[in-house]
């Protein structure tokens, strides 16, 4: 590689020239790479560029996520407080689909702290055994309910061959 003061930039290749048997000399070729360096220095400098805005994401989504986990842990609190109290069936079932509404919102914002650490190559998963009818239930009762605010009608009917328990991350 030779490099000039002006910025440019050129390869340099020699093999030996042989006449009759006999090595008589060498022949060089030279190649302009000015751009070829250019473009990889630009990469490098992306590359440098992509790394910091990914770390920066990643400290956003921790702190961020941190910061909605707070008040939403205070609602749930809150949630349990009210279910202690006097109310009536109607208002304990809406209470219950506040609370798994609030639950799944939870589990969400730990999902994009896991999103940061399985960039991170940091991630481990919850391998637990789990009612899948009640998490369906659960899911469906929150969508029911926003379905029936809109006038929708919303079911969910389980195929009986699913089975009930099953092991692995209900998140």
């Amino acid at each position: 590689l030779i490099d000039f003061k002006d910025g440019r930039h050129f390869s340099r290749f020699s093999q030996p020239l042989v006449q009759n048997g006999i090595v008589t000399g060498r022949v060089w070729s030279f190649g302009d790479i000015t751009m070829q360096k250019k473009a990889e220095e630009g990469l490098k400098d992306a590359k440098e560029v992509a790394e910091f805005a990914n770390k920066a994401k990643t400290n956003f989504l921790a702190h961020i996520s941190h910061e909605i986990r707070t008040p939403l842990n205070a609602i749930l609190g809150m949630n349990e407080v009210l279910r202690e109290s006097d109310l009536s069936t109607e208002q304990h079932k809406h209470l219950q689909i506040s609370k798994n509404a609030g639950e799944t919102l939870l589990a969400l914002i730990n999902d994009v702290l896991d999103l940061s650490k399985i960039e991170a190559g940091q991630i481990d998963l919850s391998i637990i055994d789990f009612n899948l009818y009640k998490l369906i239930e659960n899911t469906a009762d929150m969508q029911i309910l926003a379905g029936h605010e809109k006038g929708i009608d919303f079911d969910v009917d389980l195929d009986p061959e699913l089975p009930m328990h099953v092991k692995g991350d209900p998140d």
